[in-house]
């Protein structure tokens, strides 16, 4: 039964300071109404996009709500928005009337065949749009734990840590989520890497973590070694790239395809990364990677350009300077298309992975040979360019 016949809602707005959580929250709502292959003509999924207006985003949204799906029923999918009422916050007029028609459409009633999810960190409460969201359906605020409350942040993460490693089909005994906790603190967002390591690490969803293992992977060599992996791969470095993915499969005790998928997942991290360093830098016409160390050196916190770009997904703006100026080494290090041809050949191996007989450590060598091949040519350019 889904959550919408559970408690009759189907209008969801997940918010709040917790963007991992809010990010898991909203994904489940998605596969629970509209399964884990939405069907094309019964699911919209709606997105800011560069150089559309928010509020062209929510005439996209309320156009949806209010049309009827071609083969009955249909889910609607506002994902990560950035433009709803915040504390302390005001919004161009435009966006203002935009925000309160469909605030109107929610108070009136959707159709009943129609499901609208909406996920926006930090939206105002005491908005209209929440208020009536609230009102005709289900408001649910995923906050990070308060370190300024010690009684209560370590017993708040341990339980999100648990949550995950469920959700994974993983089984994690108390030690494990308190000894997470001592090396993630509050970063939600690590959460999931982290558990993604380690069941890696231990043989795949299923197996027991242990307190060995964490202490091994999370404060450790596999940390190290899982880094130097990722560089070389993004270098193009391919004959250590190979031997770091030795190392670790040697490590994981096991060749299962659950131990694949773990590194296919932190592999695509680090190229989704360089893909949208490529992407940032384009549109900056920025050359070099000592010119974006210092172009992100010079942004604020409160730079709104910066602010908009990170909602969007490039949150490599928030890393430290001399990390980015890594990254950008890297992602010179392949031309556009090579990058966008790699997140196809990351996706279609992590569907190998589950779907052929091949060995996983084959399947795993193909994709970083495919990936971080021809280095002798890349090199060439990389030295052409400096």
């Amino acid at each position: 039964m889904s959550d919408q016949e559970q408690n009759g809602a189907n209008v969801y707005l997940v918010t709040g300071s917790d963007e991992a959580g809010i990010q898991r929250s909203a994904e489940k709502l998605v596969q629970q109404m509209a399964g884990t292959e939405p069907d094309p003509f019964r699911f919209e999924w709606i997105r800011e996009e560069e150089g559309k207006d928010p509020e062209e985003t929510l005439c996209q949204v309320i156009s949806a709500i209010l049309s009827p799906g071609f083969t009955g029923g249909k889910t609607v999918y506002l994902e990560n928005f950035s433009s709803f009422p915040q504390s302390g916050g005001s919004l161009k007029q435009g966006v203002k009337d935009a925000v309160e028609r469909l605030a109107g459409c929610i108070s009136e009633g959707l159709p009943e065949d129609v499901c609208l999810i909406m996920s926006a960190p930090g939206v105002d409460q005491r908005s209209k749009l929440a208020k009536a969201c609230k009102s005709s359906g289900k408001i649910i605020v995923c906050d990070k734990p308060d370190l300024r409350k010690p009684r209560d942040w370590q017993p708040r993460m341990i339980e999100i840590i648990r949550d995950v490693a469920r959700e994974k089909n993983v089984e994690l005994p108390a030690k494990v989520a308190e000894y997470l906790t001592g090396v993630i603190g509050t970063d939600t967002a690590r959460v999931e890497p982290e558990l993604e390591k380690l069941i890696c690490y231990c043989g795949g969803e299923g197996e027991t973590i242990t307190v060995e293992a964490a202490q091994q992977i999370c404060q450790g060599q596999g940390e190290a070694i899982s880094w130097s992996f990722l560089d070389a791969v993004g270098e193009r470095r391919l004959d250590s790239a190979l031997h770091y993915l030795d190392v670790l499969l040697g490590q994981s005790r096991s060749d299962s395809a659950g131990s694949t998928r773990g590194l296919i997942r932190q592999l695509a991290r680090r190229w989704r990364e360089l893909l949208q360093i490529r992407i940032y830098m384009k549109r900056k016409n920025i050359k070099h990677p000592n010119a974006l160390k210092q172009h992100v050196e010079k942004q604020s916190n409160e730079d709104d350009e910066k602010a908009d770009w990170v909602a969007r997904g490039f949150s490599f703006l928030n890393y430290h300077p001399y990390r980015v100026l890594m990254l950008a080494g890297q992602a010179l290090q392949y031309e556009g298309k090579e990058l966008v041809q790699g997140m196809i050949a990351l996706r279609d191996t992590d569907a190998k992975c589950v779907s052929t007989n091949l060995p996983p450590r084959l399947v795993l060598e193909q994709l970083v040979i495919n990936l971080a091949g021809k280095e002798g040519a890349q090199t060439q350019r990389a030295a052409g360019r400096g």
